[in-house]
């Protein structure tokens, strides 16, 4: 899901492990490499009610790289999107 800046949403104001993996998964690079690993600890998450001690361990140095880099900027759904002026959906013009 590609998400535009104005459709960012805050970080959590909980402790709540699905609430901060939720948001992980919405703001993170698509391409980054512990995508796959976040959206499964959100699953289990889910199904399980929780996290064990191992998975909190993994999920909390994930969110710490993805804080820096949302703090940084370098998130794709941070960047301004390209607008293509003459697309289809600007009708040609702006």
């Amino acid at each position: 899901m590609k998400l535009y800046p104005h459709q960012v949403p805050d970080f959590p104001e909980t402790n709540h492990w699905p609430d901060i993996l939720r948001w992980c998964v919405m703001v993170m690079n698509e391409d980054c490499h512990e995508y796959h690993a976040m959206t499964q600890l959100l699953a289990k998450c889910l199904a399980q009610e929780g996290l064990s001690r191992g998975e909190v361990s993994i999920a909390e140095r994930i969110l710490d790289l993805i804080q820096l880099d949302f703090e940084i900027g370098l998130l794709e759904c941070q960047a301004t999107p390209y607008v293509d002026l003459n697309s289809v959906e600007m009708g040609g013009h702006a």
